[in-house]
C-alpha cells in the first residue's frame, strides 16, 4: 500500500497531468516533487535544497529528481555522473575514455543507457566477482587508465524461506 503522501502527490500530478522538466510547465507537479525530494533527503540527513537559490549560493546541499522506473532512473543517474566528471560533454561530446564498471548481474538498463549516451556496451567493463557476489579487488578490470565515471552493482537477491512452525 503506497504511502498517503506519495499517493497525494500521484493524484495531483495525475490531475494536472502536467511535465515537469521546469517550473512554469507544471507547477503543481514541480512542487510536489521538491518537497518529497527534500523529505527524502531529510529522511537520510542529508542538507536539503532552499526554495530560494540566492540562499545556497557557495553552499553545498543535495537534489535529485523523481522517475517513473529503475531504467529511467539508471540512465538519469549515468547522465549526472558523466557531466560531473566531463563537464564539456554537451559541447565537445564523449571523451574517448570514458568507462563504467559494472557486474555481470547489474540491470540490463546499464549497457542500453551507456549505449543512449554514446559510450557504447564497448564502454561498459565487466567487474569479475566471487560465488558470493563479491567483488574480487585483485581482479579489477583492465578499465585502470581509463575514465571511470560510475560503478554499477546489484543487490543481491535471495530467496527467504519463513519457517512455518
Amino acid at each position: 500500500m503506497p504511502h498517503y503522501a506519495g499517493a497525494l502527490g500521484a493524484l495531483v500530478d495525475g490531475f494536472t497531468n502536467n511535465p515537469i522538466a521546469i517550473y512554469e510547465m507544471g507547477p503543481p507537479a514541480a512542487a510536489v516533487e521538491y518537497f518529497m525530494i527534500n523529505w527524502l533527503l531529510h529522511l537520510v540527513g542529508w542538507r536539503p535544497a532552499s526554495l530560494f537559490v540566492e540562499d545556497e549560493l557557495g553552499e553545498h546541499y543535495a537534489g535529485g529528481v523523481l522517475t517513473h522506473g529503475g531504467s529511467l532512473a539508471n540512465l538519469t543517474a549515468l547522465i549526472a555522473a558523466r557531466s560531473r566528471i566531463a563537464p564539456e560533454v554537451w559541447n565537445e561530446g564523449n571523451p574517448e575514455d570514458l568507462a563504467i564498471v559494472a557486474s555481470g548481474q547489474s540491470h540490463y538498463s546499464v549497457t542500453r543507457a551507456a549505449g543512449i549516451l554514446g559510450i557504447g556496451a564497448k564502454g561498459v567493463v565487466p567487474l569479475e566477482l566471487d560465488c558470493r557476489g563479491e567483488v574480487i579487488p585483485d581482479r579489477l578490470p583492465a578499465a585502470l587508465g581509463l575514465k571511470l565515471f560510475m560503478v554499477a552493482g546489484a543487490i543481491r537477491r535471495q530467496r527467504v524461506v519463513i519457517p512455518m512452525t
